[in-house]
């Protein structure tokens, strides 16, 4: 692909992949950041983009997965310290028979193991710390459907951890 063609194809596209990278990512220099990757890996492949007939739609999925590896990242790299304020924030329960460590990762197991749309309201609520409202902008989901989520979600992992198992959906 030559550079006109790319530049008639792919630059009129900058505002909607910012705009899906800022509705996942809710900050707008990482969002901006995410764009450039998205342009630079365009680039850097434009010779394979030519087979490629929707470019719009090729350019939101690239976008929208860098998205998701950089928010499954953050979650995976959480330190110790940050999963037991998670823990504090959402825990009122114990577990004796379970070192401090084993609980927050009995915890974090039982949270990934939720259904999806659960596990993902979850984790916007009391990893990212979002609030309803923000969870709604960001899931196009209303904030009634959320908190019913929410309570689904917590109930399962209340139980599941007060029983030290972990949920097989």
């Amino acid at each position: 692909m030559n550079v006109d063609l790319f530049n008639k194809t792919y630059i009129p596209l900058h505002e909607t992949f910012y705009r899906v990278a800022y509705r996942y990512l809710e900050n707008q220099e990482e969002a901006k950041d995410v764009v450039q990757e998205i342009y630079l890996k365009l680039w850097e492949n434009r010779e394979s983009l030519k087979s490629i007939k929707n470019a719009e739609a090729y350019g939101v999925t690239l976008t929208k997965n860098r998205c998701l590896d950089i928010l499954k990242s953050a979650r995976a790299q959480a330190n110790k310290k940050s999963a037991e304020n998670y823990f504090d924030k959402i825990a009122t329960f114990t577990a004796p028979k379970i070192e401090e460590s084993e609980k927050i990762t009995l915890l974090r197991k039982i949270v990934d193991r939720l259904p999806e749309r659960q596990k993902g309201i979850f984790y916007l609520r009391y990893f990212r710390d979002l609030s309803i409202k923000e969870i709604a902008t960001l899931t196009s989901l209303n904030e009634v459907n959320i908190r019913v989520q929410l309570v689904r979600a917590k109930k399962i992992v209340k139980e599941q951890f007060e029983k030290g198992e972990i949920y097989e959906r």
